[in-house]
């Protein structure tokens, strides 16, 4: 759906265009991630952040080197920045707590993210530049999709290790059935809409961790 639209960041009129500086910046992509989700990668402009962040389109480029770059740092930090906290915090967990809330919390996040990110993987994944800029800095800054599944895969094998979980519990076959299957629903919440299926997210991961441990 294109933007009839663009809403501007509010600001005083009285105060004139806002000030440079970090502010700045945090300005620029909170603009970038609403127009994401509403547009999609493709039907991002820098035109149309620039309008919706109430600055001159210029001012962009003062701090990110073009779209892809803009749109790189907005999903980093403010969608990936979150998960991947958690993901430290599950390595952190092993011995503590339960297994089955430890994974239940990371992988409700995983699927959070895979809702938000899935409508941008298209256009990504379909034009070969973007996608090897992506795949550069995913792998520079570790902070792509294996990331997760790493973390995943070490959690389990030190609860394995710990005798918290089976012992014939394979980590790498288990880290790639749960976080595949978080990516599935995800998939299916955008192809037949939320609440079609008798399992709700939530339980479903539940569910599958119950299955496994």
């Amino acid at each position: 759906m294109r933007r009839k639209d663009v809403k501007p960041v509010q600001a005083s009129v009285a105060e004139g265009p806002p000030a440079e500086g970090p502010g700045m910046r945090e300005r620029i992509l909170t603009s970038t991630i609403e127009i994401l989700m509403e547009e999609g990668f493709a039907g991002t402009t820098t035109r149309a952040i620039a309008v919706h962040a109430g600055i001159a389109e210029g001012t962009i480029y003062r701090y990110f080197r073009d779209k892809t770059d803009l749109v790189q740092t907005a999903v980093r930090e403010r969608i990936l920045g979150e998960v991947i906290e958690a993901l430290q915090t599950l390595l952190e967990s092993g011995g503590r707590g339960t297994v089955a809330e430890n994974l239940q919390r990371v992988l409700t996040l995983c699927y959070g993210v895979f809702v938000r990110l899935m409508p941008l993987t298209g256009p990504l994944l379909s034009d070969q530049a973007v996608r090897d800029r992506y795949r550069a800095d995913f792998e520079a800054k570790n902070i792509g999709p294996r990331r997760a599944l790493d973390a995943v895969v070490a959690y389990l094998r030190a609860e394995r290790d710990l005798g918290r979980v089976p012992a014939t519990l394979d980590p790498e076959a288990a880290a790639s059935m749960l976080l595949g299957a978080c990516y599935y629903e995800a998939y299916l919440e955008h192809v037949h809409g939320p609440d079609r299926f008798p399992l709700a997210s939530g339980e479903l991961i539940s569910r599958m961790v119950r299955m496994l441990i």
